[in-house]
């Protein structure tokens, strides 16, 4: 009987170990299915289009940045330069502009004259002929020199949105999280130069069976907890996924990470910034509360 009996707490523990998803009775009489992660937030990526070397950081880790605000300027000698140089062939396509249209005036009124001087009887239609060739020489070298303005004011207007890539800026309210490169060091486009993110918002991902899926829905009330917080932060469903996956890999136990779970995401309101990103915490999703406005964990 005793071996029975030890058998049997093995058992009780190997479940304990195999399931970090659980379903309890709350002590206010509402059931709820619990989980545990690390908290998280929205990171942006600031990167380059054009590749460039870092000429000056503006900011650093943990600085506070507001949208719209300078965060990296990188080297810009040769988009300058190209700059320079088409807004010179702009003013030289602007003066072969007012040639041409000096032209084709002076071509058409020498038509329009030709045309009187020959129902006069003045001139043979040979110098009509000439007259109306030479009118037709200058709009098309009018029109020729249009295009040519318009393209290298589109030349222009390339390189100067060249150079304001040059000036990195910050889309967003929020903090720093990361500065992944050094002043002096050439960066690819893609490659992010900083991580920004908007503590206010944080989030806990949990991992919830098939089963238990019935059971939540988006609004739902949730609240999270984590070590040195005395009491629960309130929280809410933000997100269920709509197909199944595995057990992410950090999860301990091989068994349980073969198991297809559903991920669901626990949004809370962090305006306090009481929660950092990384930090482990349990979420818990209320059973029987009724689907909440996200404005409510304020």
């Amino acid at each position: 009987m005793k071996q029975h009996r030890t058998i049997r707490f093995y058992q009780i523990l190997m479940l304990t170990f195999l399931f970090p998803m659980a379903v309890a009775q709350c002590s206010d009489g509402q059931k709820s299915i619990s989980g545990s992660g690390t908290i998280e937030v929205d990171e942006i990526r600031i990167a380059p289009l054009l590749p460039a070397r870092i000429q000056e950081m503006k900011v650093g880790e943990g600085d506070h940045v507001s949208t719209g605000q300078t965060l990296v300027l990188l080297s810009s000698d040769e988009v300058r330069a190209a700059v320079s140089m088409t807004s010179a062939g702009v003013e030289a396509a602007a003066q072969n502009v007012q040639q041409a249209e000096a032209s084709y005036r002076n071509a058409s009124r020498d038509l329009q004259r030709a045309k009187e001087l020959f129902q006069a009887g003045s001139i043979p239609a040979q110098k009509l002929d000439g007259a109306r060739t030479r009118a037709d020489v200058a709009r098309a070298a009018l029109q020729a020199a249009r295009a040519q303005m318009k393209q290298v004011n589109a030349g222009l207007s390339q390189a100067r949105s060249r150079l304001d890539e040059t000036t990195l800026l910050s889309p967003i309210d929020g903090v720093v999280l990361r500065k992944n490169f050094l002043v002096g060091e050439v960066v690819m486009p893609g490659s992010a130069v900083l991580t920004l993110a908007n503590l206010n918002q944080a989030y806990l991902k949990i991992y919830v069976p098939e089963a238990e899926l019935t059971n939540i829905q988006i609004g739902q009330k949730a609240r999270i907890s984590v070590d040195g917080l005395d009491q629960p932060v309130p929280a809410h469903v933000s997100y269920i996924a709509n197909e199944a996956e595995f057990t992410p890999k950090n999860v301990q136990t091989k068994d349980a990470r073969t198991r297809l779970v559903f991920e669901v995401k626990l949004s809370v309101n962090n305006a306090n910034g009481q929660l950092k990103p990384g930090m482990p915490a349990d979420g818990e999703i209320l059973y029987d509360s009724h689907p909440a406005n996200k404005n409510s964990d304020d």
